[in-house]
């Protein structure tokens, strides 16, 4: 079957009411995922990258109608996306392995663990570092499995969640980098960090 059906034919296996719950709890799946994505999304862009780093001198103006420009522009390259990507719901799937394997550490030694909230350039490369090697080994064990499947052996299905290649990575870039990059903060320099963050 083509993989753009695959949902509709996995679907009839579980006759008239599991066709709608099973598609009911797909589009809620995808709708959750967007309501969530988009509004944090967009003032990462406004305030995280295009204040600091475009256009530091930009007006309040600019600032605050970016994040009302940008959903429009995200939204545009999501449909994009799903147009040349015709398994949707793996898509959902890669974003979500990506928070967990990169983001969900982070936040959580955030709350937990203060001393990670010193150290912010860490944080960031645990998030890339843990995202990039679930991603990496997601590619890899598709790639082994068509290369399988084309020399006609047979493809073991059971393989490696990707999530745990990206977590050990994820953290150990946060450990090693938070404690390198607090091991020489004084209370002097804490203090000038405290109030750079509040301005």
């Amino acid at each position: 079957i083509l993989a753009s059906d695959s949902f509709y034919s996995m679907s009839a296996l579980f006759g008239t009411f599991g066709n709608v719950f099973f598609m009911f709890v797909l589009l809620m799946a995808c709708i959750f995922t967007v309501s969530s994505c988009i509004p944090t999304t967009t003032p990462i862009i406004s305030l995280d990258i295009y204040k600091p780093f475009i256009r530091p001198a930009a007006l309040q103006v600019s600032v605050v109608m970016l994040p009302k420009v940008a959903p429009v522009v995200i939204v545009a390259l999501c449909t994009l996306a799903g147009h040349s990507y015709p398994y949707v719901v793996e898509l959902t799937w890669i974003g979500g392995r990506m928070m967990a394997s990169g983001l969900a550490p982070v936040l959580t030694l955030l709350v937990l663990w203060p001393r990670v909230r010193r150290a912010p350039v860490s944080c960031l490369l645990a998030m890339i570092g843990g995202s990039a090697s679930c991603i990496a080994a997601e590619v890899y064990q598709s790639v082994t499995a068509a290369s399988t499947a084309a020399h006609g052996a047979t493809v073991v299905l059971w393989s490696l969640d990707p999530i745990l290649a990206g977590l050990p990575v994820c953290f150990a870039i946060l450990l090693a980098g938070t404690w390198l990059e607090t091991r020489r903060q004084t209370p002097e320099l804490l203090k000038s960090y405290a109030v750079n963050i509040k301005n």
